[in-house]
């Protein structure tokens, strides 16, 4: 018997990727941002200049190289991989597939299937049984294009307005990775 399919987000699921662009923005341009809480929250705070910088000479110096996961995605992610083939499903920019392939590598992800995906490339070309974002534009992408799937968008600060989707037993919020692994336990 195969196991479900469930395609995976890394930042801001299992990468604390806000915390690492925050660390090089305060380190190498002396701007200290606030916790995100919303989805372009940063752009608010930085100048062109610094977002072209964090683009380019932010991912030499790690940006999706070095950062950690959130507490307990390590331990979560080994007991999902037993009920599920764990999918990475994530946008990277060109400069950055190398990078979040070793990073992957590191962190001893384990996944059966990686997909790095250009921003153009929508996330329900990979066809998937379950899938867990952050981002309210790929739940709805997803929510659309897979049908027959279950979603669930992680809450974060910066998703918190986007709560308003209509939410059924294919389409939900999970706050935990108890609560992840849960929910793919009742099906």
């Amino acid at each position: 018997m195969t196991k479900p399919r469930f395609g995976i987000d890394l930042d801001g699921v299992v990468y604390n990727w806000s915390d690492t662009y925050r660390f090089l923005m305060r380190y190498y341009r002396g701007i200290d941002l606030p916790e995100p809480d919303s989805w372009d929250a940063f752009d608010e705070y930085i100048s062109e200049a610094d977002r072209t910088w964090i683009w380019t000479e932010g991912v030499k110096h790690g940006l999706f190289r070095y950062g950690h996961l959130y507490k307990g995605s390590a331990e979560a992610l080994l007991e999902l991989a037993r009920l599920v083939d764990l999918v990475v499903i994530t946008h990277r920019p060109a400069n950055a597939m190398q990078d979040t392939l070793e990073w992957l590598a590191f962190q001893k992800f384990p996944a059966v299937e990686i997909h790095l995906l250009t921003s153009q490339q929508p996330k329900s070309a990979v066809p998937c049984d379950f899938y867990l974002d952050d981002g309210p534009h790929n739940i709805e992408e997803l929510r659309l294009n897979r049908p027959h799937a279950r979603i669930a968008m992680w809450r974060r600060p910066w998703n918190r307005n986007a709560y308003h989707f209509a939410w059924s037993d294919k389409v939900r919020i999970v706050t935990s990775w108890n609560e992840v692994i849960e929910w793919v336990k009742m099906i």
